[in-house]
């Protein structure tokens, strides 16, 4: 019965890391005339930084070991998943619905798969190449919707580009294994990634924005940088610690789904028949593709 107590609650925290991300997508294509993509990113990510800036003072002493070890891995983590995966997630919801941008990335779980077996120098099994060819029929489905509804490919192409950078992040943090509390090391790639990041800004590269427009997103930079980033990231990692890796990861197929339902309440978006058969088959690709995992 204790098991039982210690299980529900990690199942609820599992299933509101999902949610919370899937709200990345709607707030991401929310705002997408108000703010450019490289911007939204920043100031995301300051937030959730100002935040955390307490866990690296006080871990400060494994942080300064961690740089001196691990600096090049952690330059790759930030660059892949603080800088690019959500300004390229933004740049893509620009013209592409938020429903349509998260079952694109519903194939992310997929990439991790065969990212994860090549990294290990394994041969990827029949099935995951079944689950592959399944999940990217979905993809398909999903695409032609997006084309469907007057918006050019390039869109679609950036939010694949995004997960490519995720499933790559995610990979690449498993292989790094950085000697740092799972806290401490999101804080510590959000500041190298804030600090590459800040020239770009400075030098005027990327507009500020107005302070007008900075009170008008301020609710949605909020979010981003409290929810979707540091309460998710706890979420997650405290429900894997409860029911493990295995249990939790099939918990990630509920982003598309939680970002189709949100955007269609949200921001009043319509999706059709094809697109369900997209979430359909993203899903049941990556399922056949963990059969061998």
């Amino acid at each position: 019965m204790v098991g039982v107590m210690h299980r529900q609650p990690a199942i609820l925290l599992l299933v509101m890391a999902p949610a919370l991300w899937a709200g990345n997508f709607v707030v991401g294509r929310a705002v997408h005339s108000v703010v450019e993509p490289f911007a939204l990113n920043y100031m995301r990510w300051f937030v959730a930084g100002m935040v955390a800036l307490p866990v690296l003072f006080s871990d400060r002493a494994l942080v300064a070991q961690a740089l001196r070890t691990h600096l090049l891995p952690l330059l790759l983590l930030a660059g892949l998943g603080i800088i690019g995966f959500n300004t390229l997630l933004y740049s893509g919801l620009r013209s592409v619905p938020a429903g349509a941008g998260g079952l694109l990335f519903g194939i992310t779980p997929l990439l991790i798969l065969l990212f994860a077996r090549i990294s290990r120098q394994r041969r990827i099994a029949r099935l995951q190449v079944a689950g592959t060819l399944v999940s990217l029929s979905g993809v398909w489905f999903v695409t032609g919707q997006v084309l469907g509804n007057g918006t050019g490919a390039g869109g679609a192409a950036l939010v694949l580009a995004a997960s490519l950078c995720w499933a790559c992040y995610s990979v690449g943090l498993a292989r790094a294994r950085i000697p740092l509390p799972g806290i401490t090391c999101l804080a510590l790639t959000i500041w190298i990634g804030l600090l590459a990041m800040t020239p770009a800004l400075m030098l005027g590269v990327v507009a500020v924005p107005s302070a007008e427009t900075m009170r008008q997103i301020a609710a949605p930079v909020a979010f981003l940088g409290l929810g979707a980033s540091l309460l998710g990231f706890f979420s997650w990692q405290t429900g894997i610690a409860a029911v493990g890796a295995s249990a939790a990861g099939p918990f990630l197929h509920l982003i598309p789904a939680f970002s189709m339902l949100l955007s269609m309440v949200v921001l009043g978006e319509s999706y059709g028949p094809p697109a369900l058969a997209g979430l359909v088959l993203i899903v049941a690709g990556v399922v056949i593709a963990r059969g061998r995992a």
